[in-house]
């Protein structure tokens, strides 16, 4: 593949506002049992929530099957399931209005890599990582896990969620203009406010070369790591 350019988007973890807690370190220390609903226990954003969870030592099932982020929605709202997570643009237009209505309470971010660090998403600066959550939990013992690992060959994916590309084979000048054009768009200031109109966020994205430095930076952890990439096979079908 030949990166033409991405934008990022982190997802953010919440639970139904009955589970009376508002953090991380509330749920292990209450004893409650966290019921994570999702797609399916594989999908990304599914995976890193559930390898949090383990790494957290909170008392979690998990609940699969749901056909869209607004079917989890409206399971949370009639109480089939506590906890799950959205986009940050479905949370944005359709979660921010649940909290505001104190129906539920987001506790926990995936959050982006930005030069090399994993850090909050500025969009949703009120909402701690995995990571911080969890070295408020666990201390930095927490990094000694090969779960600990896991997740965080994951926390790669979001700052690259949703990427343009293209084959293997197209003549090099065709992907300078495709990677000059998509830059120029992300940066263009009318673009850019209108997505934010559009959305409800402001959109951080990354030209082709960025894009394909993050790409490689995270096959080429995922090539050294072969033990995290086979506990990863294996834990997506664990605890469903």
């Amino acid at each position: 593949m030949q990166w033409l350019g991405s934008v990022s988007e982190s997802y953010v973890l919440f639970v139904h506002k009955n589970l009376g807690i508002s953090s991380a370190a509330e749920l292990v220390a209450s004893g409650k049992r966290a019921v994570f609903g999702d797609s399916d226990p594989g999908n990304s954003r599914a995976l890193q929530a559930r390898l949090f969870l383990k790494l957290l030592g909170a008392d979690w099932k998990f609940v699969g099957g749901f056909g869209s982020s607004g079917d989890m929605r409206a399971a949370i709202r009639r109480g089939e399931i506590n906890m799950t997570m959205d986009s940050l643009s479905g949370y944005a237009a359709a979660v921010v209005p649940m909290i505001q209505e104190g129906v539920v309470v987001p506790i926990a971010q995936s959050g982006l890599i930005k030069d090399g660090k994993w850090v909050r998403d500025p969009r949703v600066p009120e909402v701690p990582t995995y990571l911080e959550s969890m070295l408020a939990v666990k201390g930095e013992a927490v990094k000694q896990s090969d779960y600990f690992r896991a997740l965080e060959l994951m926390s790669f994916l979001p700052t690259i969620a949703r990427v343009l590309v293209y084959r293997a084979g197209v003549p090099p000048a065709t992907v300078a203009a495709g990677r000059e054009a998509i830059l120029k768009a992300v940066q263009d200031p009318e673009l850019r406010e209108t997505y934010k109109k559009s959305v409800g966020i402001e959109l951080i994205a990354q030209g082709g070369k960025e894009t394909g430095d993050a790409a490689e930076a995270f096959v080429t952890r995922v090539k050294g790591q072969p033990q995290t990439l086979e506990l990863l096979r294996r834990f997506v079908n664990e605890e469903r």
